[in-house]
């Protein structure tokens, strides 16, 4: 769903807010993709370390990247 998700916000939205004290969507994407590291390298040590969760993505903001990022961690797990 996330994939889908992604695909379909419209270019114009990609660096968009929904609101005040809201990261846009490009930011709050790469925060699944960081997260979804962590929880990967957890599956494999038996340990979650969210302090090395930036060290999991360190790609642009850009819909391919992101997209490309997800689907590595996806393959991954």
């Amino acid at each position: 769903m996330t994939t889908a998700f992604t695909e379909a916000v419209p270019e114009a939205h990609w660096p968009s807010s929904p609101g005040d004290g809201f990261a846009p969507f490009c930011k709050q994407l790469r925060h699944v993709v960081c997260v979804r590291g962590v929880y990967n390298d957890g599956l494999r040590t038996g340990t979650l370390d969210f302090g090395r969760k930036h060290s999991f993505y360190e790609g642009t903001l850009t819909r391919g990247d992101l997209l490309r990022a997800l689907a590595a961690k996806h393959a991954k797990s």
